[in-house]
């Protein structure tokens, strides 16, 4: 991040009187470098000025000085940040102007995205004037650079950008910079642009992603300022979303119709998102096969497809790519899809180069203006597909498929990094931590699953990387969802700002910081799609007898019932009970040392599934305080004898037991009412402990706090996030 340490610097309360009296129509909250060249020596100053600044010097200054700026913690760090003095609240009388008809929805998206992050519930018009407290939203031509934007907040909020893509860029760092304390906005001003075009998300959405899932990414990718989101599908997925109508609960794989798939373009549409289609229909795939024999019909009405025919496979495919192309223009304002996946030629299985040429006719024919994605094995020098050299973007991920990146670019291919590592989050896990994560991406650095990295340092490479790709992969379900949250502001980080690599050690502790300080904002609007977290509730009454972040580094004051596979290990910041895979249904405990459950508790903790070594066999986890028990497995959730539907895995949830009286009640994800609310007939018995059952796999478990007596009943527990760890 670049500052002017100038600029930072506070005023003396004179050189405020000074500005405001010397200086109009400039107003207090000038930066103090603006007002040094106002002042300068040499300049000369009209008779009464030079009076009036006479009178100043000889008055006593105030003896509370003005507060000092507070840089906000951008993430990615910005091109150009000057601070100034002062803030610029906003409050519910505030108004969000658009100065053009195409940012009505830039508008529209951040009055949400402000309710989400702030409560405020502002309201949008059109119109180029803003006032005290209010945001404005420009195009402004002369700002040189696709997605350019500049920010000045000086008592109002004034976001001017080269085009609509650099208006989401604007408001991605004005969500970031509002503060807690009342809506807060230190002034300041920000000029700021991506150094690529490319920088995306892919996710594998075979299985276990919702709607809703897929929504909560888009919204921190806006945030992040990622630009372009690939669902990397079955080819049953492709086909069924093309079919006007379609039933769901497809055999063997999740599908989304034609209507989901419409919402969720154009919900990533109006949060700054391009979408890409995928459609990896390629004969030798089983799962092509099953989309052709379930949907060809529906397609071309010709019955039945019995055995193999090329023409009529080919006009299949022809087809599915025009209609997925044509689903996805409705995620663009000029209608013009910037690429789609078509997956890879010749590398691990891929197609052929000749069936990849009639595929790229498919795509033209469809949408002049898109580019076709190739993910690796193409030889770069084939001249197959020369003809159509720059309509071909090709995607290296694995040298052990394709050649790597640099060939590519040496003869001139344009490319999007997808480097097996460390862009790969695999099975569930964050493959490379967030720090391995922050010091190794580079758009130009490629390193696949075998050989030695290749950090392409040329002006080729300059020329022809177009960007990269996070990528999440492997189902059975989106426990990506917290992963993406720790990895992804390490990528985006570096995914905007184009460096020298390697990367200066300072650049990770001071990235750690701004992350640390920006998690709860990452959190808050990744987990929240409908409005800010519900009010708290007043903390319990009573003493505490366990408060449990699991900081410490070996679990003091816990005593663990281990199996022959199992492990209790403490992870920094939470714990994790994992169970190595084998042909065995195992158990494992973890028992909190010296504590008595009092009558009457409220009990705080979040926990979620880190990974299952079969999806079919999903591991059982939960907590027992006072004989109480709260499990969860898969898709179900169980409580005191009754059961309901799980909240979704791969995702900390939080959870709070209320014991009271004869009541006892469980309340789940800040819900203001309890999803189960038992009578109990005894008093507690047993202390406190955590457990998991399963043939393989890992939980986590964070944030516990035990208090006992005067517990308070009803309403939602704390509102802070859980601490999404991998």
């Amino acid at each position: 991040m670049k500052t002017d340490p100038t600029a930072i610097a506070i005023a003396s309360p004179l050189d405020a009187l000074r500005r405001q009296f010397v200086t109009p129509p400039f107003s207090v909250h000038r930066s103090t470098r603006r007002i040094s060249k106002r002042l300068s020596p040499g300049k000369q100053i009209p008779g009464s000025k030079a009076m009036i600044i006479s009178l100043l010097l000889n008055i006593q200054a105030p003896s509370v000085a003005p507060a000092d700026p507070v840089t906000p913690n951008l993430i990615p760090s910005v091109k150009s940040l000057i601070m100034g003095s002062g803030d610029t609240a906003l409050n519910s009388s505030s108004r969000i102007y658009f100065a053009h008809p195409t940012l009505k929805n830039v508008a529209d998206t951040l009055k949400t995205d402000i309710h989400i992050t702030q409560g405020l519930d502002l309201t949008v018009a059109s119109g180029g004037n803003a006032g005290n407290g209010d945001i404005l939203l420009k195009i402004n031509s002369h700002l040189a650079g696709t997605e350019a934007y500049k920010m000045t907040v000086e008592g109002q909020v004034i976001i001017e950008a080269s085009d609509k893509k650099g208006a989401w860029n604007g408001t991605a760092t004005l969500l970031q910079a509002i503060r807690r304390d009342g809506a807060k906005v230190a002034n300041m001003t920000v000029i700021d642009q991506p150094d690529k075009p490319i920088r995306g998300y892919q996710i594998e959405v075979k299985q276990g992603w919702s709607m809703q899932d897929i929504k909560d990414e888009i919204r921190l990718m806006h945030l992040l300022k990622l630009n372009t989101l690939t669902l990397h599908m079955s080819g049953v997925q492709s086909a069924a979303m093309c079919l006007d109508s379609m039933p769901k609960g497809d055999p063997g794989y999740q599908v989304f119709t034609k209507g989901e798939m419409t919402e969720i373009v154009v919900y990533a549409k109006d949060h700054g998102v391009d979408m890409i289609p995928n459609c990896g229909l390629q004969w030798q795939y089983p799962d092509t096969q099953s989309a052709v024999n379930q949907y060809i019909n529906q397609i071309d009405g010709l019955g039945a497809f019995p055995a193999y025919d090329e023409k009529r496979f080919h006009n299949f495919v022809k087809e599915i790519i025009k209609r997925e192309i044509d689903l996805y223009k409705q995620g663009y304002d000029d209608g013009k899809v910037k690429g789609i996946h078509l997956g890879p030629v010749n590398g691990e299985g891929g197609m052929s180069a000749a069936e990849a040429l009639l595929q790229v006719g498919y795509v033209k024919a469809a949408c002049s203006a898109t580019k076709s994605w190739f993910f690796g094995g193409m030889n770069p020098g084939d001249t197959t597909l020369n003809q159509y050299k720059g309509d071909i973007v090709q995607v290296p991920y694995s040298n052990k498929y394709d050649p790597g990146m640099r060939p590519y670019v040496d003869n001139g291919w344009n490319c999007v990094n997808i480097t097996w590592r460390p862009l790969y989050m695999l099975s569930g896990t964050v493959s490379y931590s967030q720090q391995a994560v922050f010091e190794t991406f580079n758009h130009h650095y490629f390193s696949g699953e075998v050989g030695t990295p290749d950090y392409i340092d040329t002006p080729a490479a300059g020329k022809h990387v177009q960007g990269s790709m996070l990528s999440s992969w492997d189902w059975p379900t989106a426990y990506y969802y917290d992963p993406f949250l720790t990895v992804g502001p390490a990528y985006a980080e570096h995914a905007w700002n184009l460096k020298p690599w390697p990367y200066a050690a300072s650049e990770w502790t001071d990235f750690k910081a701004r992350y640390d300080a920006s998690y709860e904002r990452l959190s808050t609007m990744q987990r929240f799609s409908h409005g800010p977290p519900p009010p708290p509730m007043p903390a319990p009454g009573g003493s505490t007898l366990v408060s449990e972040n699991f900081s410490n580094t070996s679990l003091q004051g816990w005593t663990a019932a281990n199996s022959a596979h199992s492990t209790w290990t403490n992870e920094g910041g939470f714990c994790k009970a994992s169970i190595g895979n084998n042909n065995t249904n195992e158990s494992t405990e973890l028992s909190k040392d010296n504590v008595m459950i009092p009558n009457d508790f409220t009990l705080d903790l979040d926990m979620k599934q880190v990974s299952a070594a079969n999806p079919s066999s999903p591991p059982a986890f939960g907590i027992n305080v006072g004989g109480y028990g709260l499990g969860v497995c898969g898709g179900q959730m169980s409580f005191q004898g009754q059961n309901a539907a799980a909240p979704g895995l791969g995702k900390y949830h939080h959870y709070r037991i209320v014991a009271s009286g004869p009541s006892l009640k469980l309340y789940v994800d800040y819900a203001t009412q309890p999803t189960f609310d038992v009578a109990r007939t005894t008093n507690p018995a047993g202390g406190l402990k955590l457990s998991m059952c399963s043939y393989g796999g890992s939980v986590a478990f964070d944030k516990m706090v035990l208090v006992a007596s005067g517990a308070a009943d009803g309403g939602a527990p704390t509102n802070t996030p859980p601490r999404n760890q991998p």
